[in-house]
């Protein structure tokens, strides 16, 4: 019973030892992999998109919704209906 005992407690620290290990790795790769985004921080690049547009673009025109034209053409359906 001892021996099977040290052989489970060896099982565990060595998952746990390997466990450690991977998880290190892992953390190590996803750290060199966030340096190659360090470049986001600019963003002269993107400032005169909104000049082109305004200059470019025509006046918009707006249609205003009349809700009491539907509320009107509702209750005359209803009224034929009856």
């Amino acid at each position: 019973m001892k021996k099977l005992l040290k052989v489970l407690a060896v099982v565990a620290i060595v998952g746990a030892a390997l466990g450690g290990i991977v998880y290190y790795l892992k953390k190590r790769e996803l750290e060199n992999d966030f340096d190659d985004f360090d470049d986001f921080d600019d963003f002269d690049d993107f400032d005169d998109l909104d000049d082109d547009v305004e200059e470019d673009s025509v006046e918009r025109v707006y249609t205003s919704i009349n809700l009491d034209a539907d509320e009107k053409k509702a209750e005359s359906e209803e009224a034929e209906e009856e």
